[in-house]
């Protein structure tokens, strides 16, 4: 009797799927996701989402045709991933320019102030808490406005105290295609609040905050987030119209480090049998 050992060889690339990882449009611990909200980008968080009951199409879940494609990065996805935490509250650097609460219509830089940027072109501004409520570091309504008058690369960072509320028909930066608006929250940012007709062009990372009242009324397409959205918490359940989210912008114009995934085994690439 004639044996025969035979070998197979076979090559498994691994690699990181940090390069490939685009910014999530919205990235949140948990979820309670209305079932017509719009998301163009990825939505990321350490569990799965818990999903609306019943979709217009009669599946239990979110829609997957609302979370919309970007060209050319990989999108349109619901992430779980427990081992990739919301990144940390930004600190404020020592320099950044005390600014009194925003709760009316604010140019910034402002006209006819020493406000400079530092060597990387950025504007910083530790935003404090307002004095009726001693709670919101923003706290906007009506027509009030963000707008930024900048030059070509530069980029404003607020450094927030308190807690967020855009409920008006405001519009936050609106002239810009890009999120060169960061609105970094601390550890005493609890809320954020974005309802009415608030349109809204910025970065808002905010670890710590419980996102509410996310309702656009009347519905109107051309109101939304343009940017990205980084909270504890995202609530649109309860919303009769949903607050769309359109994720423009990098990891280098959120201003944030693009986590470290671990290695991933990639699908085999080749293989042989090998006759001993």
């Amino acid at each position: 009797q004639t044996s025969s050992k035979n070998t197979l060889t076979v090559d498994i690339p691994i690699g990181s799927e940090s390069a490939q990882i685009a910014p999530p449009a919205l990235w949140a611990n948990t979820f309670n996701l209305n079932p017509s909200q719009k998301i163009t980008g990825q939505i990321q968080g350490v569990a799965c989402p818990q999903l609306p009951s019943v979709d217009p199409d009669g599946i239990v879940g979110i829609d997957i045709s609302n979370i919309a494609l970007i060209s050319s990065i990989p999108s349109g996805e619901i992430i779980a991933d427990p081992f990739t935490p919301i990144p940390s509250a930004k600190v404020a650097p020592t320099t950044a320019i005390l600014l009194p609460a925003i709760t009316s219509s604010i140019v910034l830089p402002r006209p006819s102030s020493s406000d400079l940027p530092d060597a990387k072109n950025e504007y910083h501004y530790l935003v404090d808490i307002d004095n009726l409520s001693s709670k919101y570091s923003i706290k906007l309504q009506d027509l009030d406005r963000i707008e930024l008058n900048l030059a070509p690369g530069q980029k404003v960072n607020l450094y927030l105290k308190g807690n967020i509320d855009f409920a008006g028909s405001q519009t936050i930066n609106v002239n810009s295609a890009h999120p060169n608006l960061r609105i970094y929250g601390s550890p005493q940012t609890l809320e954020l609040t974005v309802k009415d007709t608030a349109s809204i062009t910025a970065f808002i990372h905010a670890p710590f905050a419980n996102a509410k009242s996310i309702n656009s009324s009347p519905p109107n397409p051309s109101k939304n987030i343009t940017g990205a959205v980084w909270v504890n918490s995202w609530d649109s359940a309860t919303s009769s119209n949903d607050m769309p989210i359109i994720q423009t912008g990098n990891w280098a114009d959120f201003g944030i480090a693009k986590p470290e995934q671990p290695p991933q085994v990639n699908p085999i690439s080749y293989w042989q049998r090998v006759e001993g």
